[in-house]
């Protein structure tokens, strides 16, 4: 399940569900470059580990934060 909050008013903005319970959060990734507006600050769980999805958000303008994986190497 990938979810999209809104932090301010707590309400849900998007919700996605997948068949598959044990579906990495990767698989969101595509979901969020096209829901998520420039000038976002995204508050991401280590789930999404991928340099290059970074990459891409950063380059339409939207703000991360996020735990990077143990012995990650950029």
């Amino acid at each position: 399940m990938g979810v999209i909050i809104d932090l301010v008013t707590h309400i849900p903005e998007e919700i996605w569900f997948g068949k598959n319970p044990k579906q990495a959060d990767t698989n969101w990734e595509e979901d969020l470059l096209k829901t998520v507006k420039p000038k976002t600050l995204l508050l991401l769980d280590r789930g999404f580990y991928h340099f290059a999805f970074w990459s891409q958000i950063i380059e339409q303008e939207i703000g991360l934060l996020t735990r990077i994986k143990k012995g990650a190497f950029y």
